[in-house]
């Protein structure tokens, strides 16, 4: 089981010192290598402070792309990092994507199928500090790996009272994509056995507690 600690960083900036100073967790599955064999490097870790999710992502990749900058929209297909959080047993899971300039497109829903899309107003409150300026770019390689922090606080989970993640079990899986990068990727946290890409298996979650 993944301890998620309870910090008490003041910003994105120092929740950004604190993950990279943490134990990372690696998100180095290879699960269709004959598919897409290529592996980036990516690294996460977590964190709380009661009222909200810290999550830090580091990425060192061929080439990145961020081409979205409207919340709601496609960032699976830019460089593309996620984390689906299960907070009950009712099925239900929010998938948090961001691609690398912090664009964020998120859901409440029971798989792949039937998602309720959160709103304008739910995005908004998932603050966002991307290592890159916040401009669009084509594909290219940058020389150097970028970094995401975001804070998401209970009050983003709309489909359910969490009231406080302290003492919280919860299930989860994390990913990287990028679904029109020159070299398209599939690499995961937690092993998923399907015949090609799918992210949207909750059965294959890992469960998380929060300290």
């Amino acid at each position: 089981m993944y301890l998620i600690p309870k910090l008490f960083p003041v910003d994105l900036v120092a929740a950004g010192a604190l993950l990279a100073a943490q134990p990372q967790q690696q998100m180095d599955q290879l699960n269709w290598p004959s598919l897409f064999p290529f592996a980036p490097k990516v690294q996460f870790a977590m964190c709380h402070d009661g009222s909200n999710v810290y999550i830090r992502f580091e990425v060192d990749e061929k080439s990145s792309r961020a081409m979205q900058d409207r919340d709601a929209h496609d960032v699976y297909k830019d460089s593309c990092v996620e984390v689906f959080l299960m907070p009950a047993d009712d099925g239900l899971y929010y998938n948090f994507e961001f691609n690398c300039i912090g664009t964020l497109d998120y859901s409440c829903r029971p798989g792949r199928h039937d998602a309720e899309k959160a709103s304008v107003e739910c995005h908004a409150k998932v603050e966002r500090l991307s290592s890159l300026p916040v401009e669009t770019f084509e594909e290219k390689e940058l020389g150097t790996p970028w970094s995401l922090v975001a804070k998401i606080p209970v009050g983003a989970f709309f489909r359910h009272d969490i009231g406080d993640f302290s003492g919280c079990s919860m299930k989860m899986n994390a990913f990287k994509c990028g679904d029109e990068l020159s070299t398209r990727h599939y690499v995961t946290w937690q092993p998923i056995s399907t015949e090609k890409p799918d992210y949207h298996r909750p059965e294959f979650f890992a469960e998380v507690k929060f300290e």
